[in-house]
């Protein structure tokens, strides 16, 4: 599963149980490793040991894992690298003419540019060693790394998705009388499932949950139905061969490739699965927005952390982020409080690399103490 911190469960909450720690976790001072102070507005976290920034001039550019500029904030729109690639936005005030997307490498060189058309953008990251680019004015097409079009994409479409692992891309037909529907074809344009569903997601372990008469259910690379249309709502399977589904009341459930109930539907909102656990919540959506209570569970449905956060991110290097009493810290999967709670903000580990904020100064910090 695509990797990154766009999957961050942080709400607001009324939860008033407490927090058992066990042992003593490690302080600031000690896990610290670079205080990069009020620099920046905005730090994302770490993927493939670089670091989205948000400069005081309004501008992303890039960190390493030292807190170094690896990019300077120059670019109007910068995302996570994927597979080595990281895309940028470029927009020159005093030419617009010569505005445009690309991709920048892990030295930071621009290799690949995409000259400004209407309304065109690079849509999302390398998946595969491909990237889609979706135009007004010109066919949508898939790039590799070079910038060079693997296919175009000649009839419209509203929606294209990425190429998958297994080389399927979802499409959608807008142009059908009857209304819209999706289906998957390859990088050849051939159309491997016909448009016959509703809605769709992307494959991953080889199914992919699609939508057929108002209902969820999930097929195979030859769109055999492998598990029937039974649900409100569908997540694609993770690595480890497990997913959530969503009743008709809005809770959801944790099933296994055999459509085998590992959960009863009993929780509100879920996050990633990674690691072998994934964040689960119960709670209420209000006029203020949601409010309720996280735990986690793992991928054989048994709780393994109890619901007392107010706000949980996914496992990485065996910690994970969560959120008590308004501060953020890191616990474990025993649910030992590794490193303090004491953040307005934190990110997941990588490489031994996260991001934290304390007041108006950014910190990287060390799993482990450093002093």
């Amino acid at each position: 599963m695509k990797k990154g911190l766009n999957k961050v469960i942080a709400l607001i909450t009324m939860c008033t149980s407490s927090l058992v720690t066990f042992g003593m976790p490690y302080a600031h001072a000690n896990v610290a490793r670079y205080n990069l102070e009020d620099h920046y507005s905005v730090i994302r976290g770490f993927v493939e040991d670089r670091a989205v920034v948000l400069g005081q001039n309004g501008l992303y550019g890039y960190i390493n894992t030292s807190g170094q500029p690896f990019v300077a904030p120059k670019y109007t729109q910068a995302l996570d690298f994927s597979e080595g690639y990281a895309q940028i936005t470029y927009t020159n005030v005093q030419n617009p003419s010569a505005n445009y997307y690309g991709y920048i490498n892990a030295n930071g060189s621009e290799v690949v540019k995409i000259p400004g058309e209407p309304e065109s953008t690079v849509n999302g990251a390398f998946a595969t060693g491909v990237a889609l680019v979706m135009s007004d004015e010109n066919p949508d097409r898939y790039i590799d790394t070079n910038g060079s079009i693997l296919l175009e994409v000649l009839e419209p479409h509203s929606n294209l998705g990425p190429v998958s692992n297994m080389g399927l891309i979802k499409i959608e037909d807008d142009q059908n009388e009857l209304g819209n529907f999706f289906g998957y074809m390859d990088l050849n344009g051939e159309m491997v499932i016909p448009f016959s569903y509703q809605d769709a997601g992307e494959f991953n372990n080889w199914v992919a949950p699609v939508k057929k008469n108002g209902r969820w259910g999930y097929i195979d690379a030859e769109g055999n139905t492998v598990i029937p249309f039974s649900y409100a709502s569908a997540t694609e399977f993770s690595d480890d061969g497990v997913a959530f589904v969503g009743n008709f009341d809005g809770k959801k459930a944790l099933i296994n490739k055999f459509e085998q109930g590992l959960t009863g539907f009993d929780f509100d909102a879920v996050g990633e699965i990674s690691e072998g656990y994934a964040a689960v919540c119960q709670g209420t959506m209000t006029e203020t927005g949601f409010v309720g209570t996280y735990g986690y569970i793992n991928t054989q449905g048994q709780p393994v952390l109890p619901m007392i956060y107010e706000g949980a991110q996914p496992f990485s290097e065996g910690l994970a982020a969560v959120k008590y009493q308004g501060k953020w810290g890191y616990v474990d999967a025993l649910g030992n409080t590794v490193i303090d709670f004491v953040y307005d903000y934190a990110t997941p580990f990588e490489n031994g690399n996260a991001i934290a904020k304390l007041g108006p100064n950014w910190f990287i910090l060390a799993p482990k103490p450093i002093r």
